[in-house]
């Protein structure tokens, strides 16, 4: 398993900074043309971005689980040096 990275207050600043930026292209650019979102339209938005955090969360294990697949197949059997 890969090394732990410490988190530093350097990486909590960039995430805070990140967050911020990001909040702020939300509230200021993407909504100048906001509209009121229909009581019957509500559900339909709801379940799209449920099914795509779904696929995300999916893509992310599949992802994880093909690096745990290479480095066991790539790594040195037990109780042996690499080159042995």
């Amino acid at each position: 398993m890969p090394g732990f990275i410490e988190i530093t207050p350097w990486h909590w600043a960039g995430f805070i900074l990140c967050a911020l930026i990001y909040l702020a292209f939300d509230l200021g650019v993407f909504h100048c043309g906001a509209r009121v979102v229909k009581f019957k339209e509500a559900p339909g938005w709801s379940t799209m971005w449920l099914v795509l955090a779904i696929i995300f969360s999916l893509l992310v294990v599949a992802a994880i689980l093909l690096i745990s697949i290479t480095l066991s197949v790539t790594a040195a059997p037990r109780g042996k040096k690499v080159g042995q």
